[in-house]
């Protein structure tokens, strides 16, 4: 069993069996308190060491008076002050609430009480700072007009002198540390900030709240002298202040304080009476002192001004954890990917053989339509060339007639008796000359007709004109149309079942996959094409529309649909349109173009009700 726990049975069992033992080692301690060396006590001087001694000397002649001994009354600064303690040459000390967070949050030192002056009603909120400016300077009155300025305080390290007045800043959004055109510093004591300003070497002075009053009510300075920028509205200090409000002034044992001297210490403080010069009780939060130092990172928290793993964990810290869940969810997705890709593998390879079925069957869908459209032109073509041969087949008549005519009477006259006869034959000839050319040229024009359309019909059938559902029809060339299309376009179509018409099927079914095609066409080139197929009743007839959200073009260009029109592409003859348009003539209805609404354009073929 370790040694030192065989001691401390051993002590426990002594004062079991001898208690009164143990109060005469009470009592021993209270000797050895008395005859032990003075009590060391630190003050931080900002004041001086004259008016330092002046403040709290009733604070220390309470303490004499309660422990029995004599103290060891020491001054130092506020960069000596943490090192004696450090060093373990202090029992106790006195100083600013910014200095005693600062070793609090070392493990230096505990609270016992903190000084509460007249003004303040509350310990937690007892301290502040201002900003001043001489009173005949009139271009600073706000914290804006300060930026850029030269000011002064006491020390870069004093807390109620300059350390609340940068965080004031800093809680106004402005950077502290180049919020000035520069800073001067006078040093201890706090009074020196006053005599710079009145010297007019500062455009501002920094000094803890209540001085400025403290130096009128000596007649230090006038109450005219300065003025007070950013001055609250405080209830809770008397004071004017430009600042948030902390505790006051600490009394603070150290580690080196014995547990019997901070006890009578305390009872001593708190003992004092309350109108006195000073006047101790207990502040209870010291948050946002801390708070003040994370956020101008000064003091135990300067190491955020350097990028160390400590300062890097505590900021990102929740980046960090972050980070490692995604690459915990990365590694995680890729092994589910790679598993998902392996199963998949299988169903791609059944996918592909469905996908090289339905391509066969989209290829006998094609030669079928090809089949069905050249079926359908026939009829169509064969009355486009009737009607086109017309023209040249009536002028050969016309010539051949004249000729004949000029032949018969050429042959009733004989031969020419004369030279005007020989002339008038001459004229003759020519005649039937100009003629014969005239029916070379007319034969010429019926051969590029007949060419032009051969290509077309190779063989025909006669049209089978049945009562027919609408939606059958539609849905046949939308499925058709699906299949030849590379990149077919949304079709949505809204047609009755209840809808009949008396049409040849395979005509109609041809006009419809013709309006399909031209639609895909114009909207090639939109981002969500889309075609509508919707049906409507007008009286004793129905109207058909195909629409398309693409561009809108003219219409004009749509008005005589009965004529043929130069192709825009270099495989069309221009008869599209034409051919949907007497396909449309021939069963009883018609084809019109208009404008969509908003954009593109609307296919309209008005079929008679069945």
């Amino acid at each position: 069993m370790p040694r030192w726990i065989c001691n401390v049975v051993l002590m426990t069992m002594l004062a079991v069996q001898n208690p009164s033992a143990a109060s005469s080692g009470v009592s021993s301690l209270d000797r050895r308190l008395a005859t032990e060396g003075p009590v060391r006590l630190g003050i931080l001087s900002t004041i001086g060491e004259l008016s330092s001694t002046e403040v709290f000397s009733e604070t220390v002649q309470a303490l004499k008076r309660a422990w029995g001994r004599n103290i060891e009354l020491s001054y130092y600064d506020l960069d000596t002050l943490p090192e004696a303690v450090r060093r373990k040459q202090l029992d106790f000390f006195i100083s600013n609430a910014g200095t005693f967070s600062q070793m609090q949050t070392q493990g230096l030192a505990r609270h016992l009480a903190t000084r509460k002056i007249r003004e303040a009603d509350d310990p937690n909120f007892s301290m502040g700072g201002i900003f001043f400016v001489r009173s005949e300077n009139t271009t600073i009155r706000t914290f804006e007009d300060m930026k850029g300025k030269t000011a002064v305080a006491v020390a870069p390290n004093a807390f109620g002198g300059y350390r609340v007045h940068l965080g004031e800043l800093n809680a106004r959004g402005y950077e502290p540390e180049t919020f000035f055109g520069s800073t001067t510093f006078t040093g201890y004591p706090m009074q020196s900030v006053f005599d710079v300003m009145k010297q007019g070497r500062a455009d501002i002075g920094m000094v803890r709240a209540c001085l400025l009053e403290e130096m009128v009510h000596k007649g230090l300075v006038g109450p005219d002298d300065f003025r007070v920028i950013g001055a609250k509205t405080e209830p809770r200090l008397r004071c004017l202040t430009s600042t948030a409000l902390y505790p006051d002034w600490v009394f603070a044992a150290t580690t080196e304080a014995l547990p019997e001297l901070s006890r009578k210490a305390s009872a001593a403080l708190f003992s004092m009476p309350e109108d006195s010069a000073m006047y101790w009780s207990i502040a209870s939060d010291f948050t946002r002192i801390d708070r003040l130092f994370k956020d101008l990172k000064i003091g135990h928290y300067s190491y955020l001004r350097e990028w160390t793993f400590k300062r890097f964990w505590q900021e990102y810290r929740w980046v960090v954890l972050v980070a490692l869940g995604l690459l915990f969810l990365g590694i995680w997705h890729a092994v589910f990917v790679t598993l998902e890709v392996r199963r998949k593998t299988a169903s791609l390879r059944a996918a592909m053989q469905q996908r090289e079925a339905a391509q066969n069957e989209v290829l006998q869908t094609q030669s079928r339509l090809q089949a069905l459209e050249k079926a359908s032109l026939v009829g169509m073509l064969s009355n486009m060339v009737a009607h086109e041969l017309k023209q040249p087949l009536g002028a050969i008549a016309n010539f051949a007639d004249g000729i004949r005519t000029i032949t018969k009477g050429e042959t009733e006259h004989g031969k020419p008796s004369s030279a005007g006869e020989v002339g008038q034959k001459s004229d003759t000839m020519e005649l039937i000359g100009i003629a014969a050319n005239e029916i070379i040229g007319q034969t010429q024009r019926a051969s590029a007709i007949i060419e032009r359309v051969r290509g077309y019909a190779k063989s025909g059938a006669g049209k089978q004109i049945e009562k027919r559902p609408l939606l059958k029809v539609v849905s046949d060339a939308v499925r058709d149309f699906r299949l030849l299309a590379k990149s077919p376009p949304t079709i949505n179509v809204n047609v009755p079942p209840n809808a009949y018409v008396q049409v040849d099927a395979v005509e109609l079914s041809l006009v419809i996959l013709n309006l399909f095609k031209n639609a895909s066409e114009a909207t090639r080139h939109t981002t969500d094409p889309k075609v509508d197929v919707k049906l409507e009743s007008n009286g004793s007839m129905w109207e058909l529309a195909v629409s398309d959200n693409g561009p809108t073009v003219d219409v004009s260009m749509f008005q005589d649909l009965f004529s043929p029109k130069t192709s825009s592409k270099s495989t069309g003859l221009g008869v599209g349109l034409a051919i949907s348009a007497r396909i449309m003539e021939g069963c009883g209805g018609r084809l019109r173009i208009e404008r969509n609404q908003p954009f593109g354009l609307k296919a309209v073929m008005v079929l008679p009700k069945a």
